[in-house]
């Protein structure tokens, strides 16, 4: 895998790196559970990382997220031949439970 290591020594993957991860679980469950999950966790990291204050920062580590999301989603739907990701899901997601419009 291809990452960058925050301070706390988690890589920070980019969307290439989530595929190979994830292409053999994202069709199940737990698989999607565990994409969520660490790609939520690298928000947290990040924010630590650039030392995030403000609703502004967050949202915009959210957008750059959902913008890792939607390529990883291009991805799947490329080896799939279908689609397995909602495009924007994970900024809907997230506008879900902070209830905000990114």
């Amino acid at each position: 895998m291809n990452c960058i290591f925050n301070k706390k020594g988690r890589g920070i993957l980019k969307a290439k790196d989530y595929f190979e991860k994830y292409k053999e679980t994202i069709t199940t469950e737990k698989g999607l559970q565990d994409l969520l999950t660490e790609m939520s966790t690298e928000v947290a990291d990040i924010g630590k990382q650039r030392n995030i204050k403000t609703d502004a920062g967050l949202t915009s580590i959210l957008r750059e997220m959902n913008q890792k999301w939607n390529s990883l989603a291009r991805m799947f739907e490329k080896e799939f031949n279908m689609s397995i990701l909602k495009m924007d899901g994970f900024k809907s997601l997230w506008e879900m439970c902070l209830k905000i419009k990114l």
